[in-house]
């Protein structure tokens, strides 16, 4: 596959907060369209 993805999730050990890190990246010659959407519960 030409689309690289890398997901970095940090949890703080004394607050009730999540951080994400998302990197995409197209290694091909085509033009592409992403989309990227969270979803809280």
């Amino acid at each position: 596959m030409d689309i690289l993805t890398m997901k970095k999730m940090s949890v703080a050990m004394d607050d009730p907060v999540e951080i994400w890190d998302v990197r995409i990246k197209n290694d091909s010659d085509r033009t592409r369209k992403i989309s990227v959407f969270s979803i809280w519960k």
